[in-house]
Formats: C-alpha cells, sequence, structure tokens
C-alpha cells in the first residue's frame, strides 16, 4: 500500500450554533472529490436542499484547497471558498477564490478544509492553532473592517498567522462582498454568508508538514520541468518588447521585464531588465504588470503574490501624495479589476498639469484600493464599475448629458439618467451636496470613493442597495417614470458586460470565440477561468501555435485537429474542436481549483523555450498529482476527475433551479452577443467579430453537451453519464425530484 501524500487526512468541521469543532477523515468521504471546489461540491451536495439559502445557519461555507497546495508545487496556493451565492437570484453553487498563503498556513496545521456551518449568538472568529480550534467572541470587531480585524486576530493570534476576514460589506449582508487575506486576496461574493453566521474572520498558525508519497527524486525532476517551461503572468512566454533573445514580441504579452522598466522606489531600485528564460533566477521579474501603467514605475517597490508561486503579479507601491485624501496609509497592491474603485472616481480636471493628472490617477488606484479592500466589496468582476456608469450617464432613452447628471431638471423621460429616476428627492439631494458621494465626485475629490464605499457595505438608500447587489435584484427593480424596467436595457448593453443572472462575462467570445462563450455559460458566476487565454494568448502566432496544438493536445489524449479551435473572436462558426476545448477548459479548471493550483498560470500548454518549439506540457499536472498522493493517474484518467466534479456542480446548479431544462434557464448567451443587436456588424467575419448567431449558438451547445454526454433537448445530465462518473446517488436524487431526462 503506497503511502498516502498530499492529504493531510483531516477536515476541520465548526459548528457556530454550538461552538464545537469535530475532526471528519478526509479520504473516507471525501477521497473521491480531492479538495477544494470538488469537496465542496460534495458537502453542498449532501448537505443542502432545492430550497436552502445563503442565510440559513445550516448551510455550509467551504474553504478548500487540494493536495497540492502547501506542497511547493508552482502556482499552488489558492484557497476556494464555496458556498450557495448571495449575489445569485436563484442563490446557486458558487465559488470564490484568493490567493495569498493562507492555504499553505492551514495545511501546515493539519487541515485539508474547513467547513462552517452554523450561527454565533454574537461576532466571533475561529482561532486554529494546528490541531487546537477555538471560537472567539469579538464583539468589537463587528462595524470594523478588514484591516482592523486582520491586525487584532493577527496580534492575538502571532505574527506568521494568516487570515481570512470580512468588512462591513460581509457584516451587513451586501451580495458584492468579500472574504480577504493578506489584505489584498480576496475571495468575490462569499463575504456576506460569513457575516449571516457572525464570523468575521479566520486565523490560522500551522508548524507541521506536507508529505509527498512519491519518489523525492522524481517530485523534485518535475518541480524542476515545471519551472524550466514556466512564463510570466497568463502563461506568457515571449516579451511585450523587442529583446535580442526573443523571435517574438507581441505587445499583448504580459511579459513585462524589459531594460529600463523600473521598481523605482525599491532600494536599490530594480531593472527588471532582460530575463533570459533559462534564468530561472529572474522569474519573479518577468510579471511587471504594472496596471497604472508607466507612471507607477518610478513609484513600484516590489511585485507581490502568493504561496509557492515564481510569478508575481500583484504590483507594490507608494504614492506620498495619496495622503491627502484621508487615506490609511499610501502603500498599496492588488491586480487586475482588484483595483476597481478607480473606475468609480472622476477624472482629473482638463486644466491640470499632465504630472498633476498623472499622479490623480495614480492616487485612484491608492485610496480605491483602500476602500474596497477595507470595506470588503467586490466589484463583481467589473459589472459593479460598468453598472454604475449606465446609471449615471444612461437613461431609457440613452446617454444623459453631463449637466443633467448632476440635478433633477427638466422632463424625467428625455432628460434622466436611471439613477436619477430611481432613487428619491432627499437621497437625491444627499449624493448631490457638498459632502454626498457626487458631491464629490463632482468636484475630482476622491473622498467619494470612501463615501461610495460606505453606501454599498451599509448599503444606504437605493443607490446603495443598487450598488450592493444582487444585481439581478437591482436591474429588475428600478424603471423608468412610465414604469418600463431598466432591466432590458441593462441587459443588452454590450458595455455593462452582464452576462445573466447577476454575474458578468470573464475571458468570454473575445477569447476563443465559442469556446469562452461555451464556459462562461457554464457557471453561476463568472467563471475564473483563464484556461483558454493561457492556450491562445500567450503571445506566441498561430502558425507556432497550431503545431504545438495538433502535437500536445494529441499526446495527452484530447485528439486531433485541436487546432481548428484556435480563434481569437467569434470569426468562424463552431465545430467540433471547439466544443473539445471548452470541455478541456472546464475539466482542467476544475481540476485547479480542485488540487489547489492558481488557474491563472496553469495549464503550461506552451512554453518560452525555442529548443522545444515552444512546447509546453499538459501532463505536468496529472504527473504532480501522482507523485505527491500516490495515486498514479495518466492525463485521460486525471481528465477524467475534472469531469465528474464540474458535472456534480452542474446538478447542483439543475437543483437550485428546479429544472433540468439548463439549456433554455441556465446557459444562454447575453442578448449583446448576437449579432442581431449589432446593426451593420457581420458575424464569422476575419475582422476580430465577438458576434454569433442564434442557430450557431444552439450548435454550440449541441457540441458541448455531446461532449460530456449531457441529454441534448435540455443539458442535464443523464443517468447513463452520472453512473458512469460514479454518482448513481445523484442520479437517484434527481430522479426522485423529477429533474433527471427520461
Amino acid at each position: 500500500m503506497p503511502t498516502v501524500g498530499g492529504w493531510t487526512g483531516k477536515t476541520l468541521r465548526v459548528d457556530l450554533t454550538t461552538r464545537t469543532s469535530t475532526v471528519e477523515n478526509t479520504l473516507e468521504k471525501y477521497g473521491d472529490f480531492w479538495g477544494g471546489t470538488g469537496m465542496a461540491y460534495k458537502v453542498l451536495w449532501d448537505e443542502t436542499t432545492k430550497d436552502s439559502t445563503p442565510w440559513d445557519p445550516e448551510c455550509p461555507i467551504i474553504f478548500g484547497w487540494g493536495p497540492l497546495a502547501g506542497t511547493g508545487a508552482p502556482s499552488g496556493g489558492r484557497t476556494c471558498i464555496t458556498t450557495l451565492s448571495p449575489q445569485h437570484l436563484k442563490y446557486a453553487v458558487a465559488t470564490g477564490h484568493m490567493g495569498g498563503h493562507f492555504s499553505a498556513e492551514a495545511k501546515y496545521a493539519g487541515w485539508d478544509g474547513i467547513i462552517v456551518t452554523g450561527k454565533a449568538s454574537g461576532p466571533v472568529y475561529i482561532a486554529i492553532r494546528d490541531d487546537k480550534v477555538d471560537i472567539v467572541d469579538c464583539p468589537q470587531l463587528w462595524g470594523e473592517g478588514i484591516y482592523r480585524t486582520t491586525a487584532e486576530i493577527t496580534e492575538a493570534m502571532g505574527g506568521i498567522c494568516q487570515v481570512a476576514a470580512i468588512g462591513q460589506g460581509g457584516q451587513n449582508l451586501v451580495a458584492q462582498s468579500v472574504i480577504m487575506t493578506g489584505y489584498s486576496h480576496s475571495a468575490g461574493g462569499q463575504g456576506a454568508v460569513m457575516g449571516a453566521k457572525k464570523l468575521v474572520g479566520i486565523g490560522v498558525v500551522g508548524t507541521g508538514t506536507i508529505k509527498i508519497a512519491g519518489d523525492k527524486r522524481k517530485w523534485k525532476a518535475t518541480i524542476d520541468n515545471v519551472m524550466a517551461i514556466i512564463g510570466s503572468n497568463n502563461q506568457a512566454v515571449v516579451p511585450n518588447t523587442l529583446q535580442a533573445w526573443a523571435e517574438y514580441s507581441p505587445s499583448n504579452a504580459r511579459w513585462y521585464a524589459a531594460p529600463g522598466r523600473m521598481w523605482g522606489a525599491a532600494n536599490p531600485p530594480v531593472d527588471t531588465g532582460i530575463c533570459d528564460p533559462h534564468d530561472r533566477q529572474k522569474v519573479g521579474y518577468r510579471c511587471y504588470k504594472a496596471d497604472p501603467g508607466a507612471t507607477s514605475y518610478p513609484f513600484t517597490i516590489r511585485m507581490n503574490g502568493c504561496h509557492s508561486c515564481p510569478v508575481r503579479c500583484h504590483q507594490l507601491f507608494d504614492i506620498p501624495t495619496a495622503a491627502k485624501w484621508g487615506i490609511p496609509e499610501t502603500t498599496a497592491q492588488n491586480t487586475c479589476t482588484g483595483w476597481w474603485g478607480r473606475s468609480l472616481s472622476p477624472s482629473p480636471p482638463s486644466s491640470w498639469s499632465q504630472n498633476d493628472k498623472d499622479l490623480f490617477n495614480l492616487e485612484r488606484y491608492v485610496v480605491g484600493k483602500h476602500m474596497t479592500d477595507d470595506y470588503g466589496l467586490t466589484n463583481n468582476y467589473g459589472t459593479t464599475d460598468r453598472g454604475f456608469t449606465f446609471i449615471l450617464t444612461k437613461g431609457p432613452n440613452g446617454a444623459v448629458s453631463a449637466a443633467n447628471q448632476f440635478a433633477k431638471a427638466g422632463s424625467r423621460s428625455n432628460n434622466w439618467s436611471w439613477l436619477q429616476l430611481n432613487v428619491p428627492d432627499a437621497e437625491w439631494n444627499q449624493l448631490i451636496s457638498a459632502s454626498g458621494f457626487l458631491g464629490l465626485y463632482k468636484n475630482s475629490d476622491l473622498r467619494c470613493l470612501k463615501e461610495f464605499g460606505r453606501l454599498m457595505a451599509n448599503k444606504v438608500g437605493e443607490f446603495g442597495k443598487f450598488m450592493g447587489g444582487p444585481v439581478e435584484e437591482g436591474i429588475m427593480k428600478w424603471k423608468d417614470a412610465d414604469g418600463n424596467e431598466m432591466a432590458p436595457k441593462y441587459r443588452a448593453d454590450s458595455s455593462v458586460q452582464y452576462w445573466q443572472h447577476g454575474f458578468p462575462k470573464h475571458h468570454s467570445f473575445e477569447n476563443g470565440g465559442q469556446v469562452g462563450g461555451l464556459v462562461n455559460s457554464g457557471y453561476n458566476r463568472d467563471a475564473q477561468f483563464h484556461t483558454w487565454v493561457n492556450c491562445i494568448s500567450n503571445g506566441l502566432p498561430d502558425n507556432v501555435l497550431k503545431n504545438i496544438f495538433e502535437v500536445e493536445f494529441a499526446r495527452v489524449g484530447w485528439g486531433a485537429g485541436m487546432y481548428d479551435s484556435l480563434d481569437a473572436g467569434v470569426t468562424t462558426p463552431v465545430n467540433e474542436p471547439k466544443a473539445r476545448a471548452a470541455k478541456f477548459c472546464i475539466t482542467r479548471k476544475e481540476l485547479h481549483d480542485a488540487l489547489g493550483l492558481c488557474n491563472w498560470m496553469w495549464p503550461f500548454i506552451v512554453s518560452p523555450l525555442k529548443e522545444r518549439g515552444y512546447r509546453g506540457d499538459l501532463s505536468l499536472e496529472a504527473q504532480m498529482f501522482s507523485i505527491a498522493t500516490g495515486r498514479t493517474m495518466n492525463t485521460v484518467e486525471f481528465d477524467r476527475e475534472g469531469e465528474r466534479f464540474y458535472t456534480l456542480q452542474r446538478a447542483l446548479t439543475i437543483r437550485s433551479f428546479n429544472t433540468m431544462d439548463m439549456r433554455m434557464q441556465h446557459d444562454r448567451a447575453p442578448a449583446w452577443a448576437f449579432d442581431y443587436n449589432h446593426p451593420g456588424a457581420t458575424a464569422f467575419t476575419e475582422t476580430g467579430s465577438y458576434y454569433v448567431t442564434d442557430e450557431d449558438w444552439e450548435n454550440s451547445l449541441d457540441l458541448f453537451y455531446e461532449q460530456f454526454g449531457y441529454d441534448q433537448a435540455t443539458g442535464a445530465p443523464t443517468r447513463a453519464t452520472l453512473e458512469g462518473l460514479g454518482m448513481a446517488d445523484v442520479a437517484d436524487e434527481l430522479e426522485a425530484a423529477g429533474l433527471l431526462p427520461g
């Protein structure tokens, strides 16, 4: 019997109602679902029903990682937090993801996951010191933000403590709230579930180790292989500036290091320079994302990141002039849409000098970061920002002039924005007052961001409730002066990028055409999906990618012809390879989430090594799993596990919707994606059009369902499929509820 590695063998369950903790045997109870989202889906299937809500004390919230978390597997620092989603009107299953060091610390404390149920009688946090678990009363933290909560728990437990906490957003049951670790790594959408349980945080200190079951030399060799072919963020494998060693240098690749591109505020300053792909000591210089742009270079201290990830995608900088806006400190770190507060702030006045404008723009990032991260708010992957712009600058008849955005004047039907139409006069007057959000906004006063956060985190007025979500609830409630709903225009506006059921697109038709569209339709929140981005947006030209696709996908069991799936936009009709690619994306995403790997980096279909023909290795995840755990699997067997995890998520979704008709009720692409909403645009052109047709989308679903073995009419898994995946019990329950195709 081989040694079991990767897992600690113990899952912690905490009941806040009874203030008790128990230990479950991970492998006996959840071994077939590994960890992370896989384990969480199993918990939710066993412990919730179609009538369950996130607000029920018995509703579990599951903190999961997986057998590779804490092992040192590259980019293996993810935590998945899964529950019934407050952002979704049907409370369907959804997962938020956060990086940082929480998952590794919890593994070192001896835990494969943490399941929390019940509701405390007052504010508490859970203190975990290895196998010692305490529930600590903390009434002083109710009403406080994430910064103070994290600091107090850390002070009480010691400096090596890792904390996951909520702020006022979660405490006030705001749908768009987060759970955050490390002051900048957040899982969006689950904060309100912790708030409903009166749980302000979890602190973990671990002093143990993780076993590797297989040969340690093979483990080291596999990690060395990963480090040899790893690129930069989203597995960009060539630099975005012309360099002597690089054969290709596309401007959109996320390999940013270049001579003269400085961490200017480091002591001494660091030139990211030329990072030869064979120089492993400079992997951490490659990803100089600099989301605020080149003006942030002089203020950058370094790049930060997560446990065991050599590619650092969090920019840390210091903008001293931001102090005038009353923020707690002028340093800030985050990445991508984590900087979302900037999108809610005004532009600098045109009369300012360019230097003053540049500083103001950088200050927006710092002020916005501190507002969102302390209050514990999420922008629902950009929907909050874009939704705010929509309700402020548009109305029933289109664009609203600047003059009418800040005064209730003129005809309600012709001039007013959706915001003006749907908040009471008293609230509007407060919003436009000198100290109100819009008054500060109009005067380019960045204190408007803190005021926005206060309104949203406390659900103040109709504006605060709308911004706090759920999105679908707000857009269905707001109407024009004649009682017509705003919802149809909001959903159809391509600038909002609203997908459906309250969540936005995440790398959809613009990243792989129908591949991205199908993946976005497969989940109940933005899919947090980067698999295909890493496969096609890594900086290599199509002629190189086609050769790699044809060899590498066939080698690991995904068949030939996958180069026909390549599509930067919807430039060709759907075909079987595109549906196969969508299945690959989903199964690998689920596997990454069940292992603790970061889907921003994995999979590695490409590499930066010219001598390999830039080919990566799609078998690496299976290799690492096999060596770490002692459960040897080839890639076909490995990918089959991901198919099972996703199909259980599908079954949970069917149960929440209380219908097997996923085709019509769940898997619809948004209205703005279809060519009839784009006058003059033509689907399937060579111009990068992202638009599909009704017929093509129906064909896409047909091929997608065929790949998974789902019923063609409904998109629900059949009994044969469920039994083939070892889930006859799931088939039985769906059948008893009338939710299994005949």
